[in-house]
């Protein structure tokens, strides 16, 4: 185990979102952009230099679990569905990245909470670097606390209330902390069923009340985490317009990026054009050349190069090399 290194821990931090919804419909947490949140979320810590990551989460499909677990950039990453207690469920995240983490007086962990997929990786880096200047035992990112509040019902194991209670909902919290500090702390602020979500800013009052050095540094940009279907939309806002932001890097050109829907799964080649009005979702693969819209949409669709798709509809279609569709087009066995 190397001296200081930090391991993220994505866990779920607000009442009843972990709870099972029969449908995409209703869930604020369900695949954004393209992408399963804690996917982001992965993104942001292993662009900060973090290589080994714990997901302690709900309602994670197959194909999520396989895409977090099957990277291919040298990132470790271990999921767990919580169980009854989410102290267990943590510290059985933390053995099968490594036995001996939770007892490591030298390495750090990253808690960083489930609810919020437009974490910047720059915000992350800042504080594992401000951390480790300052020689705290843990130090906390976070966002004033909001105003909402949410009643939670805590239960024992077999299911009795043992209480009902408010607690404050919104906001952003993330903390690093001296590994072995974490476990201790975690069952002396969350006593009560996982239902609340692992208390971070809990965690680091627990830890500065028992005379440790804990630090409180507030994000340059304002970070929210989802709580209701309402914050989805300004933060799926923010996610799109870093895919195009990224894509427009890469020499991609977007008259009107405003104006363009792009998920985070789909790849686009070199000199690519879309227009106003375009959205590209799914497994999209559009090559080297293309002009695609105005007013198009393509669903899991691929573009041979040099093919124009102008105001037309792919899906699961292969349009070939320098084929100029017709306009109004609906192409795919699935829409005609």
């Amino acid at each position: 185990m190397e001296p200081n290194q930090v391991t993220a821990l994505i866990v779920s931090t607000q009442p009843g979102l972990g709870v099972k919804v029969a449908s995409e419909v209703g869930n604020p947490l369900a695949p954004i952009a393209g992408k399963a949140v804690v996917s982001w979320i992965a993104d942001a810590a292993i662009a900060a230099s973090v290589r080994r990551i714990g997901v302690v989460a709900h309602d994670l499909s197959l194909d999520d679990r396989d895409e977090l677990i099957d990277r291919s950039d040298n990132a470790v990453i271990e999921v767990v569905t919580p169980r009854g207690d989410l102290t267990e469920s943590v510290l059985d995240a933390l053995s099968r990245l490594d036995p001996g983490l939770a007892l490591s007086d030298t390495s750090q962990i990253l808690l960083l909470p489930a609810e919020a997929p437009q974490i910047q990786s720059g915000a992350l880096r800042q504080l594992i670097m401000d951390h480790r200047r300052s020689g705290n035992d843990a130090t906390l990112l976070a966002t004033a606390v909001g105003t909402r509040t949410d009643t939670v019902i805590a239960r024992n194991n077999i299911g009795e209330i043992t209480s009902i209670h408010d607690v404050v909902v919104g906001g952003f919290a993330a903390l690093l902390v001296r590994a072995v500090l974490l476990i201790p702390a975690m069952r002396r602020a969350a006593e009560n069923s996982w239902e609340v979500g692992v208390p971070i800013r809990e965690i680091a009052g627990v830890l500065q009340q028992l005379g440790h050095r804990v630090d409180v540094r507030e994000p340059v940009e304002l970070t929210e985490s989802i709580t209701s279907i309402a914050d989805r939309s300004p933060v799926e806002i923010e996610l799109r317009d870093r895919i195009v932001s990224a894509w427009i890097e890469r020499g991609v050109s977007f008259p009107d990026p405003r104006q363009v829907m792009i998920d985070a799964t789909v790849q686009l080649g070199q000199g690519v054009r879309v227009l106003p009005g375009s959205v590209l979702v799914g497994n999209t693969v559009v090559a080297d050349g293309v002009v695609i819209g105005p007013n198009s949409h393509l669903i899991d669709a691929t573009i041979g190069p040099g093919a124009t798709v102008p105001h037309s509809v792919v899906r699961g279609f292969d349009v070939p090399a320098h084929a100029d569709v017709t306009p109004f087009s609906i192409l795919g066995s699935e829409l005609s």
